[in-house]
């Protein structure tokens, strides 16, 4: 997935930055009673995989959508207000961040929902003065502590078909958080995903794979922005030019091993990341990276992923991230 897509999903929750078992079902409302289906019909509609069901949400009519994600420092320095930039990222937010979405959802069907939502982010979230809090600015950085921007709408479908657990989606967000219009520049953008997992009966292992494609607007068109990065040679703050990418693909392999109904363990292999530079018709190869982690799924439409995100050609203490993430659904 392209750079900016990926530091903009964080300022969304997705920890994702940038991406599982117990059974669940989605549906919506129906005229038929629990008792008149049949028990290969409820078997057909479940999504035996707890991540994927709290992705799909819940099954009323009307409901809300809550996403909080935490991205910590390293594993050398779990605490530090500043967490590492393992993959290198342009634009990057470099200070530990608390950031989610809150959303309501109207179920279209049994399988498919629309979502509108806007983002929510707090930096710095555990290193804050009461003064900063007060004035709702960073010291350091002088840009806020806490926002509420980055509206979006969501069209998300999950369904089973054979073996196999689908989920597409389409978002369109609208960048206002200041980070991303005065200093990126960025106006919007557009994103896709498919989402397919094999369910392999009588296995506890999980095979599946993401693809995401995204498109993102700027306010000019210069293929380049500046961001403020400090010299360690004169320890001075300086603009420093850094590209912009318009266009992305993601490829994500991932395997999931069902340790209990609630427990699941859970690792994302992002090692096929493509982006297309503005002011240029090359197709770059980005820097890998790997998530391993523990699902929690205490209850249906709750999901709680504690993991590591790093290099896997760069393993190192100070190189980790630490992250968490979580999906709430009201029932």
């Amino acid at each position: 997935m392209k750079k900016v897509l990926l530091s903009f999903a964080l300022s969304l929750g997705f920890v994702q930055g940038s991406f599982a078992e117990e059974t669940a079902t989605v549906g919506g409302e129906s005229s038929v009673q629990a008792t008149d289906v049949k028990p290969a019909e409820k078997e057909k509609e479940a999504i035996n995989n707890a991540r994927m069901a709290a992705e799909a949400g819940s099954k009323s009519k009307l409901s809300m959508k809550l996403t909080l994600g935490y991205n910590g420092g390293s594993l050398e320095k779990p605490l530090d207000r500043l967490r590492p930039n393992y993959r290198g990222v342009p634009g990057q937010l470099q200070a530990t961040t608390m950031g989610g979405s809150v959303a309501m959802a109207y179920r279209l069907d049994s399988s498919s929902s629309l979502r509108f939502g806007t983002g929510v982010s707090m930096r710095t979230p555990f290193h804050n003065s009461i003064t900063e809090l007060t004035n709702n600015k960073s010291e350091t950085s002088k840009t806020n502590i806490f926002n509420v921007s980055n509206p979006y709408l969501e069209y998300n479908r999950t369904f089973k078909s054979g073996n196999f657990i689908h989920s597409p989606s389409v978002t369109y967000t609208q960048a206002t958080d200041s980070h991303y219009t005065d200093t990126m520049g960025l106006n919007a953008s557009v994103s896709a995903s498919w989402t397919s997992l094999l369910d392999m009966s009588g296995s506890n292992w999980q095979p599946g794979v993401a693809v995401s494609a995204g498109y993102s607007f700027y306010a000019d068109t210069s293929p380049t922005f500046l961001v403020k990065r400090k010299n360690q040679n004169t320890n001075m703050d300086e603009l420093v030019p850094e590209q912009r990418d318009s266009l992305g693909l993601g490829i994500y392999p991932f395997l999931e091993y069902v340790i209990s109904d609630t427990y699941s363990f859970r690792t994302v292999f992002g090692y096929f990341n493509y982006a297309m530079y503005r002011g240029s018709d090359d197709i770059e190869t980005e820097s890998p990276y790997q998530s391993v982690g523990i699902g929690i799924a205490p209850r249906e439409g709750l999901y709680i992923y504690p993991n590591l995100q790093f290099r896997p050609d760069n393993v190192r203490a100070d190189m980790t991230n630490i992250a968490v993430s979580v999906t709430f659904n009201t029932l």
